[in-house]
């Protein structure tokens, strides 16, 4: 994600994520997508709950951290993860285990059979955002618009040139929007292939134009992988922009708050 600062007022709220809730198991088809919107400011009860549920490894993580807002924020967040996805999985959340990436993407140990649930996790702020998937990679972005971000050099430094010449000919009142809708769109599939940004993020190229549909095209990396993906602008709200990259056909988006 970019590393954005904001000054955002959040009312206080638990999670209602709980293994008690007679309606807790989920059942996620083949053809959906499910987007869940968690707050990681929580009551420090709810994440002293939710810190009962990590592993050693994301513990020693979470205690790494030198503010303690920083710390919540991952406890919440993958505490919160666990919960979801335990959902699905009819486990409890600390059962779960995760290994790694070269980039750093968690994925689950053990947990599949037949059907691989996937998944994918952004932070801005203090929204949390979450894809869940059947059989197909996915990724999720969500960013605070913060106008000092959307320049020329980091347009220059990480767009295409065909996406910097296109947005340096936007007029300057949308920029920023075209700015975070194109850089949303970007991560969305890097994560989603599991890539990262260092992989290249002029790789490839994405719409940007705000309102237009979001759109992407090869023009270096695997050009038949790039066509088996879609993207999708997500409604996060006035000051966010947010998108998904999916593997495979076009299917159903649920969203589903926590």
């Amino acid at each position: 994600n970019l590393l954005i600062v904001a000054n955002m007022t959040v009312m206080k709220k638990n999670c209602h994520l709980t293994l008690d809730d007679p309606h807790k198991y989920l059942t996620l088809k083949s053809d959906e997508i499910h987007i869940w919107r968690a707050s990681s400011d929580l009551l420090s009860t709810e994440i002293e709950r939710l810190e009962q549920s990590l592993s050693d490894d994301e513990l020693k993580r979470a205690y790494r951290f030198v503010f303690m807002k920083d710390r919540n924020r991952f406890i919440a967040g993958r505490g919160i993860l666990r919960a979801i996805l335990g959902l699905y999985l009819k486990k409890e959340p600390g059962q779960l285990r995760f290994y790694y990436s070269l980039n750093g993407k968690p994925e689950l140990i053990g947990e599949n059979s037949d059907e691989e649930l996937n998944f994918n996790v952004s932070y801005s702020n203090y929204h949390i955002l979450y894809a869940v998937s059947l059989n197909r990679r996915i990724g999720v972005d969500i960013e605070f618009i913060h106008p000092d971000f959307a320049d020329e050099q980091i347009v220059k430094g990480f767009f295409s040139i065909q996406e910097a010449d296109k947005f340096l000919s936007l007029p300057k009142k949308i920029r920023k929007e075209a700015f975070f809708t194109c850089w949303t769109r970007k991560e969305a599939y890097l994560k989603a292939t599991g890539k990262g940004i260092t992989s290249g993020m002029d790789q490839f190229v994405v719409s940007l134009i705000p309102g237009e549909p979001a759109e992407l095209i090869p023009i270096k990396i695997n050009p038949e992988e790039t066509s088996n993906f879609w993207l999708e602008d997500l409604n996060m709200g006035q000051g966010y922009k947010a998108a998904l990259a999916v593997e495979g056909s076009r299917c159903k988006i649920k969203y589903r708050q926590c």
